[in-house]
Formats: C-alpha cells, structure tokens, sequence
C-alpha cells in the first residue's frame, strides 16, 4: 500500500487476482510495476533499481478489496491538486506491515513511522508524502462512504493522515485474518473467499467504530444519533417495512429532525437502505453462486418484490442479479477443475 496503491486490474468479487513483475522480462519491468500499482500517486523508484513486485487482490471497492503488496524500495506523494481531481470518493485502508518499515509525512509536516507488525488505518483522502523500504504490506481497501456509516462521521474529523491500531484489543484478530488471507486465499474457492472477505471487512469496521468510540465522546447529540441511525438501518435493512417513521420512533425523534440529520450526508434515509440492501445482496448471489435463488435473496435482503430488485440491483452494478450468480457458478466449476 504505497501511499495510495490502485491496482489498474479489476479483481474479481471473490477470485484472488495475482499480478508480478516476474511476468515481464526485466526491460520491462519498471513501466509495467508503475502501470498497475502507482495510478493515483507520484511514485518514484531509484533509477538504478529495477522494481521487483508482487501484489494479490480480490474483492470489489464499492464494499472491501484486500490487496497484498509485496515490493522493491518506493517514496510516494499526494497532493491537494491530485486529489482535488479524482472522480472517485476516496478510501480508507487498514494496513497490516508484514514486513518493511512505511515513513509518512503529512500536509503540516508530522511524520510517522510505521514498521514490521503494526496496523494502521491510512486516509487515502489527505496530502501525504511516503517512503516504503523493501516491504510486505497487507490492507483492506474500505469504501469511505461505509467508514462515514459506522461513525458517522468522516474519519478525517478524528484522525489524520494515519492513524495506528496497534493497540486495539481487536487488532492481533485483524493483523491474524489479514495475513491468513494472502497467505492462503488463493487455495479457497470463489464462494468460501467471499465469505472471509465479507467477515474481514466486517471485522475491520468493529475495530474503527471501537476504536473512534472515545473520540466520539465530546461529540453533539446529533451526531449520536446519526450514527445510531446508520446502525439502525443496518440492523434492520432486512426488514421491508423500515420506513422514516419508523427509524424516527426508535430514535424518538420527528420527521423532520431525522430529515436533517442526514442533510450533510452522502445520500438520503432511503437511498442509504436501498444501499445497504443491495449490498448485502450482491454479497449473497456472490457467496451463494450456483445455488442462488434470485428471489429469496430478494427477499431476505429486505425487498419486497423481486421485480423491483432486479431493476435496482441492474442500475446500481450494470449487471442483473442472475448473471452474477452465473458467473460464480462459473468461476467456481473452474476453480474446481484446477
């Protein structure tokens, strides 16, 4: 994760993607290293050095991708201006060093020092400088937009360029699956990788919102029940009568208090649940591959009529339901000829 590594090859929702510079002859190398792995940041590698590179990837950035990056030497730069162009929101990235030592220098001129064993969370929205030694880092690509659900806030409120940790009673559980991951990922079928996937971005989340929950202490009122809102919904996004009324009554609040707590936030009350179902959707075609019924998951994502999903499901990832289900079913006869 040097910097603020985007890997220029999509990977699969739940195939382990490998890319290397060992795939190239050595001329080659460092125009193909800075091809695939450095698309959102300056890099610069020594130039007496040719690059040596492997990264591992699965997953989808709309809802968690894990990436391993194994590489040469690199310093790495972001500024205002680059950032002030990307199309995309930016993510935030749960890094565990399994080898190496990553300096970070921010916009204000505070320096971190990160080394073998530490876990992190790195803003991938915030100027920074970086200097990776020959390392082996492992991180968890997360969509801010789900980081800004659990604290209901933007990380940025809280936290800098980095933030580690190390110290978290989770953190020896998180650094553990991390590493398990890219070590064994690639021997998992489409479907079982999904689901480790799955309870890793979910592990990663648990960490965050305990780990921000004493900065969240001097907060406003409103802002607690923000977040309680986001849980709500989460909570009950299975459910198909979850309304406003009714996430107002559980938070004893009116209609139109509600309405205004979610007036600086991404999307609205409905298009958040919408979200959160069609998720948690794509997530069980995935896991479920060959077996899928369409309309149960449906169903127990929370939408009432399955006509209705499958539109939404198409508008929101430009496939329908179905043929994702067929393409796991697919990938899964072929990681079983392998």
């Amino acid at each position: 994760m040097s910097g603020m590594l985007e890997p220029s090859v999509p990977a699969a929702a739940s195939t382990l993607r490998i890319l290397s510079t060992e795939d190239v002859s050595a001329p080659h190398r460092r125009n193909y290293w800075m091809a695939h792995a450095y698309r959102a940041v300056e890099a610069r590698l020594a130039p007496d050095v040719v690059p040596k590179g492997r990264l591992s990837l699965c997953g989808d950035p709309d809802s968690g991708q894990f990436v391993r990056c194994e590489c040469s030497p690199v310093q790495t730069s972001l500024t205002s201006a680059r950032l002030r162009a990307q199309l995309s929101d930016e993510h935030i990235a749960i890094c565990w060093i399994g080898r190496g030592n990553f300096n970070v220098e921010d916009e204000h001129g505070m320096q971190t020092r990160l080394q073998t064993g530490d876990l992190f969370m790195f803003d991938c929205g915030q100027p920074m400088r970086g200097a990776w030694s020959d390392s082996d880092a492992h991180y968890l690509r997360l969509p801010r937009r789900l980081v800004r659900q659990v604290l209901a806030s933007d990380p940025a409120d809280y936290a800098g360029v980095v933030t580690p940790l190390s110290s978290d009673g989770m953190a020896p559980f998180l650094c553990a699956q991390l590493q398990k991951v890219g070590e064994y990922g690639a021997n998992l079928s489409a479907r079982d990788l999904s689901a480790v996937l799955q309870f890793t971005v979910e592990l990663s989340l648990r960490l965050l919102e305990a780990h921000f929950g004493s900065a969240r202490n001097g907060l406003a009122p409103n802002e607690d029940k923000l977040r309680a809102a986001y849980q709500y919904l989460r909570a009950h996004a299975h459910q198909p009568d979850v309304t406003v009324d009714s996430l107002a009554q559980a938070l004893h609040c009116s209609r139109a208090q509600l309405y205004r707590l979610f007036e600086n936030e991404p999307l609205s009350i409905m298009a958040t649940l919408k979200d959160i179902r069609l998720l948690r959707a794509r997530d069980a075609l995935v896991q479920s591959g060959r077996s899928a019924n369409v309309a149960a998951v449906a169903y127990a994502c929370g939408f009432s009529d399955p006509s209705v999903f499958g539109k939404l499901f198409r508008q929101k990832f430009g496939t329908t339901p179905g043929e994702v289900a067929r393409a796991q079913a697919m990938s899964g006869r072929h990681s079983s000829s392998a």
